[in-house]
C-alpha cells in the first residue's frame, strides 16, 4: 500500500513550465520539523535530497520530488523513538526580486512512514504548501530556503524548515535563428464567435460542486457535509464510512476502526457485594501505574451485575461497585478529577445469566480510556 501511493504521488505529477536556462536542478538540504499536532512527538532534525525538473511554457516553474529522514526522534511519553522518512512532489513558482535572489512558493503532496508508530502517529498522505528564498551564487548553483506547512490526512500538522544548495545541469538547447523570409498575407476571414455554455461539474457526485469541494474524491453514496468532506458524526476523528462503533462516547480514545479502547480489570464480584477481593489488588496497582505513566489521560470506571434482583436494585449495585473501584485508585494516588464511576446494573451482559459461571462473568468492572 505504501509502495503503491508513493508511486502515485510520483507519477501522477503533471510537468508544467519555467524559465531557465537548465532543464534539471538537485538539493542535498537540511531541515527541522516542528510537531503542531502530532501526539507526544518531539521536534526532529532531516536531511534529505530533492530533484527539480525546470519547466517551459507554463504557469509553473519547477516540478520537485524529494526525499526527507529524521534522525531518531523521542517520544514524549516513555522512552521510545522512531524515524520519520517523508516523500513529496511539490509544484513550484519562482517570483524574481532581482538578478540573484527570488521568492518562490510550492504546494503538493507526499507520504510519511514511521518506524514505530506509537500514541497516534502513523503512517500517513499529507499536503503541504510554503515558501521560500532563493539566492543565485552563479549559474550553477543556488542557496535555498523555506518553510513548508504539512497536513496529514488525519488532521496532523508539521512546520518544517529547509536549507540547501541548488545544483543546476543539463543545459538546454536554443533554437537557431532563421532569416526572416518574405511572407504573403492572405485575407482574414472573421469568423462568427460561438457563444460558451458553462457547465458546473460535480466529479465525484457527492452533490457538492467542484468550485466548492475540499474534499473531491469521497467515495460514491457517503454522507457529506456542504463542503463535500465526509461525516463524522460521533466526533471520534474516523469518517462515517470507516467507524465500526458510529456512537463511540465523546472523549474517548478509539482504535482505527472507531471503537473505545476498554481496558479489561478483571475484577469480578461475589453476588450482591461491592468489595474488592484482595485477589485482585495486583489488577488495581497495574492501573494505576498506567494512569500515571500517562498523566495526560482519563479513565471511565464501568461497573456492572448479573440479572439477579430487580433492575433498580442492580442499577445501584453497579454504582457501589463503579465506586469501589475509583476509590481503590485514589488509595493509589490517582486524582479523583481523572476518574468518572458509572454503574450500568445488568444493561450489558457479557455472557448468559442463566448459568452461574455467566452471572459470575457479568458481575465485573471495566473502564474506557478518555483524552
Amino acid at each position: 500500500m505504501k509502495k503503491t501511493l508513493i508511486s502515485t504521488l510520483i507519477c501522477s505529477s503533471v510537468l508544467f513550465a519555467a524559465n531557465s536556462n537548465y532543464n534539471y536542478e538537485v538539493t542535498p538540504m537540511i531541515g527541522a520539523i516542528v510537531p503542531e499536532g502530532n501526539l507526544d512527538l518531539k521536534n526532529q532534525k532531516n536531511y534529505g535530497i530533492s530533484v527539480g525538473r525546470n519547466l517551459d511554457d507554463n504557469i509553473f516553474d519547477q516540478l520537485e520530488l524529494g526525499i526527507l529522514r529524521s534522525t531518531n526522534t523521542k517520544y514524549d511519553i516513555g522512552g521510545d523513538k522512531t524515524k520519520i522518512t517523508r516523500f513529496f512532489a511539490n509544484i513550484i513558482k519562482e517570483y524574481s526580486l532581482n538578478d540573484k535572489t527570488s521568492l518562490y512558493s510550492l504546494i503538493g503532496l507526499g507520504y510519511e512512514d514511521f518506524s514505530k508508530n506509537l500514541y497516534n502517529n502513523d503512517d500517513d498522505g499529507f499536503g503541504n504548501y510554503g515558501i521560500g528564498i532563493k539566492y543565485q551564487f552563479n549559474d550553477r548553483l543556488a542557496l535555498k530556503a523555506d518553510i513548508r506547512h504539512l497536513i496529514t490526512f488525519d488532521g496532523n500538522n508539521n512546520l518544517l524548515y529547509t536549507m540547501g544548495l541548488g545544483i543546476s545541469f543539463g543545459a538546454k538547447a536554443h533554437p537557431m535563428v532563421k532569416e526572416k523570409e518574405e511572407v504573403k498575407e492572405e485575407p482574414k476571414i472573421m469568423e462568427q464567435p460561438v457563444e460558451q455554455i458553462a457547465v458546473e461539474l460535480d466529479d465525484d457526485k457527492d452533490g457538492v460542486l467542484n468550485k466548492n469541494d475540499i474534499c473531491p474524491q469521497t467515495p460514491m453514496g457517503v454522507s457529506v457535509n456542504e463542503q463535500g468532506c465526509e461525516l463524522d458524526s460521533d466526533k471520534d476523528g474516523i469518517v462515517n464510512s470507516a467507524d465500526k462503533c458510529p456512537n463511540s462516547e465523546m472523549g474517548v480514545i478509539v482504535d482505527k476502526m472507531g471503537c473505545a479502547i476498554n481496558v479489561d480489570l478483571n475484577i469480578n464480584f461475589e453476588t450482591n457485594s461491592a468489595t474488592i477481593r484482595n485477589e485482585y489488588s495486583n489488577k488495581i496497582n497495574e492501573f494505576a501505574n498506567f494512569l500515571k505513566k500517562y498523566p495526560n489521560l482519563n479513565a471511565k470506571i464501568k461497573a456492572h451485575t448479573d440479572a439477579t434482583g430487580s433492575e433498580k436494585y442492580n442499577e445501584k449495585l453497579s454504582q457501589r461497585r463503579a465506586n469501589s473501584a475509583l476509590k481503590a485508585l485514589t488509595d493509589l494516588n490517582i486524582d479523583a478529577k481523572r476518574l468518572e464511576a458509572v454503574g450500568y446494573g445488568e444493561t450489558k451482559p457479557i455472557a448468559s445469566n442463566k448459568t452461574k459461571e455467566g452471572r459470575a462473568l457479568n458481575r465485573r468492572v471495566e473502564a474506557v480510556i478518555k483524552k
